[in-house]
This record gives C-alpha cells, sequence and structure tokens, in this order.
C-alpha cells in the first residue's frame, strides 16, 4: 500500500475511544544534552505543560547549551521554569535580584520558589513582585525535603501556605515529592500514596493550580489512578530514569486508562460516553427536557440540600409542590415531619423549616418528612415528568456526575432560581457538576452552558457567601444553615433520585447504603 497521509494515529485512537488530553504533565530536564532534549520536545511537546530546567545543573553547564534548551522548548510553544534549589541558594547568598535578572535574560518563563532546605526571610507579595518585574511568573512548592511525610497536623499550614502565595500572585503550586517519592510529601516510607491528603490539596486549590511531584512510575501511576486520568496535573523527575524519555509512554497510560474506566467501569462513574450537558434555571425550565433527558434539580440553599441530608441520614423524604398538597400526604403517612417554607415563612401547621441544619440535629428518624419550598422542590416535581431526575447539592456533586457519566447521553443541571434570579449558590453547583461531565466526555450544550462552567471553574464553597441568599439566611438569623451548608461540600457518596415524589439512595458507597439500611430497619 502506497502511503498517501490521509491516515493518522489521532483519527485511529479516536476511533477505538481513546480519547484527546491536554497538556497535564510537568516534565523535568535532569541536564540532558540539548540535541536529546530537542528531539523529546520535537515527540512529545504536545503533552508538556511546562517544562522544568533541572535542579541547579543549568547555572554550571555551557550557558549557550542552556540557552539553546530553552529556546527549543518555545519554538515548540512549550514554557519553561527553573527549580527551586537554585532559587533558595539565591535568597540565602542575598543575590535574589541578580538570580531573577539572570532568569529573565535566559529566556525562562518561570521561577520556582520554595523552602525545601531553608526558611524563606522573604514575603510572597515581594518575590512575586519582584518576578512580575522581570516579566517572570511564580510558582511555588509546597514540604521540606527532609521532614519526611506529610503529617495530619501539617496540611492545613501548608494549605494556609498555599493560598498566601496564590494570593500573592504565585500561578501554581508543587506538591513535594524529592526523587523517590518514599517518606516524603504524600508518600509514605513503603512509596504508598496517601491520597486524602492528595484530596486535600486539590479541594483546597483546584487541579488547576496544583501539580504534585511524581518521580517514579508507582507515584505516577498511583496519582493517575487516585485523581482520574483526564486531570491529574503531574511533575515527572529524573531521579536516574530517562523521565523525558518516558513522558509519552505515561501519557498513553493517562488515555488508555481513561478508555478502559469507560468500558470496564471500574471506577464507578467514570464511564465516558459522547453526549451533552446543559445547564438551566427555573421549575418551568423542566419540560424542555421531557423528551431525551435526565435531570438533576438543584437548590442549595435550601431544599436538595435539606432532601439528601434527611436521607442520607436514614429518613424517608417526599417533596411536594404546594402546601396543600403536603397535608394530603400527611394523611397517607405515618406520624409524618412537616418540612418546609413559602416565601421565606413556615407554613401554618408545618413542624420545621425547610433546614438542613435542623433537621440534622434530630433523632425522630422513624418520621418521614414531607418538604416544601418556595422553589427547589417544584423544580423536584417538574422534573419527575422527565426520562429520569435527580437530586444534588454541594454535598454530593462530585459523585452525582460520576454516577450519571455515562447512564444518559443528554443531561440537563437545573438551579431551582430564586424570586426569578439565578442564584450563586445554584450556579456553582450546577457549574460543577456540568464540568465534571465534560471531563468524563460530555459537550456543553450552548455556550451559555460553557460560560457557567468557565465562571465556576476553580472556585471555593466560599464563594457565594456574599450573594442574596447568604444574605437573606444572615438577615433572618439562620446562619446554621449556612454554616451547615459549608461544612458539607463533597462528604456524601451516593446518588440520590426521585421515585413517585419520593428521595431515594439510587446507588451510595457501603457506609451511606449501610447507614440507611440500618435505619431503615431499625424503624
Amino acid at each position: 500500500m502506497v502511503s498517501t497521509g490521509k491516515f493518522h494515529t489521532s483519527n485511529y485512537l479516536a476511533l477505538i475511544g481513546v480519547p484527546s488530553l491536554p497538556p497535564c504533565t510537568s516534565a523535568f530536564d535532569p541536564g540532558y544534552d540539548p540535541i536529546t532534549l530537542k528531539g523529546h520536545l520535537e515527540q512529545s511537546h504536545h503533552l508538556i505543560s511546562i517544562l522544568k530546567i533541572s535542579m541547579a545543573c543549568w547555572l554550571v553547564a555551557e550557558e549557550s547549551a542552556t540557552r539553546s534548551k530553552i529556546a527549543a522548548a518555545k519554538s515548540f510553544g512549550v514554557p519553561t521554569v527553573t527549580g527551586g534549589t537554585p532559587f533558595e541558594i539565591a535568597v540565602a547568598q542575598g543575590q535574589l535580584a541578580a538570580y531573577l535578572d539572570l532568569c529573565a535574560d535566559v529566556g525562562v518563563t518561570r521561577v520556582e520558589a520554595g523552602e525545601g532546605f531553608t526558611e524563606m526571610p522573604l514575603g510572597a507579595r515581594s518575590v512575586v513582585n519582584m518576578a512580575r518585574e522581570r516579566g517572570l511568573e511564580v510558582q511555588f512548592e509546597l514540604g521540606k525535603k527532609h521532614d519526611g511525610a506529610f503529617r495530619m497536623d501539617l496540611i492545613d499550614a501548608l494549605i494556609a501556605q498555599g493560598q498566601c502565595w496564590l494570593d500573592a500572585g504565585a500561578v501554581e503550586l508543587i506538591v513535594e515529592a524529592r526523587e523517590s517519592a518514599k517518606g516524603v510529601g504524600l508518600f509514605d516510607e513503603h512509596g504508598d500514596l496517601n491520597g486524602a491528603f492528595a484530596d486535600r490539596f486539590a479541594d483546597a486549590f483546584g487541579l488547576e493550580r496544583v501539580t504534585y511531584e511524581a518521580p517514579n512510575k508507582p507515584s505516577q501511576f498511583a496519582l493517575i489512578n487516585h485523581l482520574g486520568p483526564p486531570r491529574a496535573p503531574l511533575q515527572y523527575q529524573a531521579g536516574g530514569a530517562a523521565a523525558c524519555r518516558d513522558l509519552s509512554a505515561r501519557a498513553a497510560f493517562r488515555r488508555i486508562r481513561r478508555a478502559q474506566l469507560a468500558a470496564d467501569g471500574s471506577r464507578a462513574g467514570l464511564r465516558l460516553m459522547p453526549g451533552t450537558v446543559i445547564i438551566d434555571c427555573f421549575p418551568e425550565s423542566a419540560v424542555r427536557y421531557r423528551d431525551g433527558h435526565a435531570v438533576v434539580a438543584i437548590d442549595v440553599v435550601r431544599a436538595t440540600t435539606t432532601a439528601i441530608t434527611a436521607v442520607a441520614m436514614g429518613r424517608r423524604c417526599f417533596v411536594v409542590p404546594t402546601v396543600d398538597a403536603a397535608f394530603a400526604l400527611a394523611t397517607k403517612l405515618n406520624h409524618p415531619l412537616l418540612v418546609g417554607e413559602q416565601r421565606g415563612v413556615m407554613p401554618a401547621g408545618f413542624d420545621i423549616n425547610n433546614s438542613p441544619a435542623a433537621l440534622f440535629a434530630r433523632d425522630d428518624l422513624h418520621r418521614p418528612a414531607v418538604l416544601l419550598s418556595s422553589s427547589g422542590t417544584r423544580l423536584c416535581c417538574e422534573a419527575q415528568a422527565c426520562a429520569a431526575a435527580y437530586l444534588a447539592c454541594l454535598r454530593n456533586y462530585a459523585s452525582l456526575a460520576h454516577h450519571l457519566a455515562g447512564r444518559f447521553a443528554n443531561i440537563a443541571v437545573i438551579g431551582a432560581g430564586t424570586k426569578g434570579e439565578f442564584r450563586e449558590e445554584d450556579q456553582m453547583c450546577c457549574a460543577w457538576v456540568a464540568d465534571i461531565l465534560v471531563d468524563l466526555g460530555y459537550r456543553p450544550d450552548g455556550r451559555a452552558t460553557q460560560d457557567i462552567i468557565e465562571k465556576w471553574r476553580g472556585a471555593t464553597p466560599q464563594d457565594w457567601v456574599h450573594g442574596k441568599s447568604a444574605a437573606y439566611l444572615r438577615r433572618s438569623g439562620q446562619l446554621d444553615d449556612l454554616e451547615f451548608i459549608l461544612d458539607h461540600v463533597d462528604d456524601l457518596d451516593a446518588l440520590f433520585a426521585l421515585r413517585d415524589g419520593e428521595v431515594i439512595v439510587e446507588s451510595a458507597a457501603p457506609h451511606v447504603a449501610a447507614r440507611v439500611k440500618e435505619r431503615a430497619d431499625a424503624i
């Protein structure tokens, strides 16, 4: 067969279901010669988010070789960053200004700051400003080189330190692992990953702003398996192995691993399928999605948070659209608990307000809740007419997205809205659900959906607390609910569905399922 140039590896990979991923690897040049590095860039530049220029090797190498490597990276569109050790030396020697002048002159994009060996006498903002004056970005490395694996009591301090550098203008944070990934950072003395600590950094900063050092194959595979292949930002070091030479193999593992997850469902929720996700608002919008969509109803303040909290505790919960419907249903249930509000006021004859905190504090779990709210339960009731209806709030947004991915071709994520407004907390939760689905292969249905996803990508749960819903909770003396919502984010691994007006657990992590069964058996 004569080569025609019509067939390409990228087309073949798409054909067999291997998805394309953006560059998410920070490759580490341990001091390769320029020819080797240029060859690697030619082969793998499309996989590299940034290239770290060795440790301090570039300072003692022939300068023309260093400049040649930086120029080669620039020609392939790959940014460059210097390692943290020469930064610490410069600070210790009182020559930071001269060091930054040199970095800018040789053409690197960014410098890495840190205090792995030393203590930092300079403020974060001072360092970032000095770099900016020379056209340089700054990233900061978290963790000491010789203090061993991270401890629980250290994580909060590292997160606070990282936030300080981000607030000062640093563009990225690096989590230390040295050359061994054993007894340092996220890895214990056996090289086993502490996934909970990795999640703490991801939750605090977002995976767009944190990169995990992974110096060897076990650490690389562990992080990719834990964080998920689409969004595991890794920095590969040499450690005696050809890190650059191994990059294509590691990138292939990401893509093949993601395709395997789609095929065999070995990690619940990461099942990829071509489909669409759309974000909408208000109860009356649900009618648009009755044909061919699964609908996710979201009312963070407070209906879906209340309903999900009730069921997660083991209490039965029914949603109703009106006061009359609540009382009618109550006559059919054994000693029900009437929960709700209309326009912010608890209706006469109801037991408690629409309050997740108040419901969480009660121990009468044998009493089924009949839940009513101004807009959230109306949305839930409208959603039941669609192909499938689910509830989400900040407690289960991630779990829901992973559980739904691959089960439905088209998913509509709808915020309840309040007084004709798409409130900030509902926008955020809708965007976070949709963003995960997009990561898992779904396509945003329309520019408006894409805009909302981008608006809230990288936001923190606290970013809605200056909005009208939070102001209402403060003004009305319902701070317990505000604190409850902020204290319970992504803490439930369960899928909550609507069946004949009742919120049920359709699938759940063992501890959630066990809690629900235990309560049901007791009742």
